[in-house]
């Protein structure tokens, strides 16, 4: 098990981070402790921009908002561990998969969109992949070269551990 999944983010507007890590910290919460909540109170709580964007988002054939949240907390297998803004603006949302499958990067990178928080760059377990947007719903991943020896060569260092 990889302990250093995150996805790095740039921010359209900084005060969208924190209405976006109040929310998430709530659905920390409810996966933490093994509860939901009703779309009434998602609703209630979630910023009118994000509402719209997810009101646009199943438009396009994606995530509702009720959906998504419900998938984070019921069926996401990871441990959430940091929400994160740095001095430069540059945000990081830190996870743990549980188990692979986890469920993969793309609800949390729509999640975070919603926000306003734009994915640059995730390391999912797997490797690191720069994020390519083709609109505001639609992305492609794109895995990094590495300089790290590949396939059977890998397996080999990693199993004997040059």
């Amino acid at each position: 098990m990889n302990n250093q999944e995150y996805i790095s983010f740039t921010l359209s507007e900084t005060s969208k981070f924190k209405e976006c890590n109040t929310i998430f910290n709530i659905i920390k919460d409810c996966k933490k402790n093994g509860t939901n909540k009703t779309a009434q109170f998602w609703l209630k709580r979630t910023p009118d921009c994000v509402v719209d964007y997810f009101n646009q988002s199943e438009k396009n054939k994606s995530w509702s908002l009720i959906s998504l949240f419900q998938f984070l907390i019921e069926d996401l297998d990871v441990t959430f561990t940091g929400l994160e803004l740095d001095e430069n603006g540059i945000g990081r949302l830190d996870f743990e998969a549980n188990d692979y499958p986890y469920g993969g990067p793309s609800s949390l990178i729509t999640f975070l969109r919603a926000f306003g928080c734009i994915a640059t760059d995730i390391d999912d377990g797997s490797g690191v992949y720069k994020v390519s947007w083709k609109s505001n719903f639609i992305f492609k991943l794109k895995k990094e070269s590495s300089d790290e020896p590949k396939g059977v060569k890998s397996f080999f260092g990693r199993l004997f551990k040059k």
